[in-house]
């Protein structure tokens, strides 16, 4: 019967006839009970970013077996099975998952018994899509000395979530780093010959997401002289 509690149990079972006669007998029955199992970290909700890795960690425990003897399995309701954990003396068990897709995680942690008798809790955590990259020109595309160069994001960069799209701008001269962050470079920094290069990465609210780059040359002024 399912109405047993967990513990040790005489059963007795006896029969009476129709003139009276009895027989009776008893058997000891051991009810087992289901682990304990609870995720002790990371906090439900918790956001990070694709690609990341995260480290699950839980606690297991059972009333008859020793917490090594216990089985336990980490599954994840977009990435399915996410693989075993081998439990501690005193029951602590952990995995680190790299590359979950984006979405929300139901991941749920399973601890069976020497006896089969299993039990599972679950906990939500969000993956967040990172953006693509986008499509930036440096305008004008043949700049003479005394053009600024303008970096115009063309095409904008998508994010996952539909979430707000912010860029950063990095910009180089010949291969080396400048300390320009704007889209902007005034023409007083430049010269003629020299190859800009820009770098637009895409930002949303969680994370840095791909980039994008263009060059262009400064050409040269031209020189003007008049024969006498």
């Amino acid at each position: 019967t399912s109405s047993l509690e967990a513990g040790t149990h005489v059963v007795w079972m006896e029969v009476t006839d129709e003139v009276g006669a009895t027989c009776s007998r008893s058997i000891i029955l051991n009810v087992g009970s289901a682990p304990s199992v609870s995720i002790t970290s990371p906090e439900a909700g918790t956001i990070i970013n694709a690609g990341e890795a995260l480290t699950f960690a839980g606690l297991v425990s059972d009333e008859e077996d020793s917490a090594t003897d216990i089985v336990v399995e980490w599954s994840s309701s977009i990435a399915g099975t996410l693989g075993p954990s081998t439990p501690s003396a005193v029951g602590l068990v952990d995995i680190t998952v790299e590359d979950l897709a984006a979405g929300t995680h139901t991941i749920t942690l399973t601890a069976t018994d020497m006896d089969g008798e299993s039990a599972s809790t679950t906990l939500d955590i969000i993956v967040n899509g990172l953006p693509s990259a986008p499509v930036v020109d440096i305008t004008p595309d043949t700049p003479a000395i005394g053009d600024d160069l303008v970096a115009a994001i063309t095409t904008d960069s998508e994010d996952p979530e539909a979430g707000t799209v912010t860029y950063s701008y990095v910009w180089e001269v010949d291969g080396a780093a400048t300390d320009i962050t704007d889209s902007t470079v005034p023409a007083s920094e430049t010269s003629g010959g020299e190859v800009w290069t820009v770098t637009a990465t895409a930002h949303d609210e969680y994370g840095m997401g791909a980039s994008a780059s263009d060059s262009v040359t400064i050409n040269n002024a031209p020189t003007c002289s008049f024969d006498s």
